[in-house]
């Protein structure tokens, strides 16, 4: 019974990591500034392919969406300001996604907030611009 409910939630959590990539579209900026945008979007892209093959292990991919979330928040830091403060939200959400990943692996499956993902990155989008 934990396989199947994990699965779909981790089929879920991925959907939220790849539309939350098309709301992630840096636009320009300082060199600094630029840069952590552009590193961001690649993590954000990446996670889609890093999980691949991880859908029927939700503990593996519940690091995936951890790790992400530490290196949106290390690439904020370097942009600093508003760039900044919306990646720590993309970040947060990302680990959002990972705890419910870890519920579901330990049998208390949650359906997760998609939404809070997506418009935090719609926010670092706009952060970015």
């Amino acid at each position: 019974m934990r396989g199947t409910p994990a699965r779909v939630l981790a089929v879920l959590a991925l959907g939220a990591a790849v539309a939350s990539t098309t709301a992630c579209l840096p636009g320009i900026g300082g060199g600094d500034t630029k840069a952590a945008c552009d590193n961001m979007k690649t993590e954000l892209a990446g996670i889609s392919s890093k999980a691949q093959g991880m859908i029927s292990n939700p503990t593996a991919l519940s690091q995936v969406y951890t790790d992400a979330a530490n290196n949106i928040r290390a690439e904020g830091a370097k942009a600093g300001g508003d760039v900044e403060a919306a990646g720590n939200t993309v970040a947060t959400d990302l680990e959002g996604l990972a705890n419910t990943l870890r519920q579901a692996a330990s049998g208390n499956p949650q359906m997760p907030d998609a939404n809070a993902l997506i418009s935090s990155s719609t926010r670092l989008k706009a952060a970015c611009e």
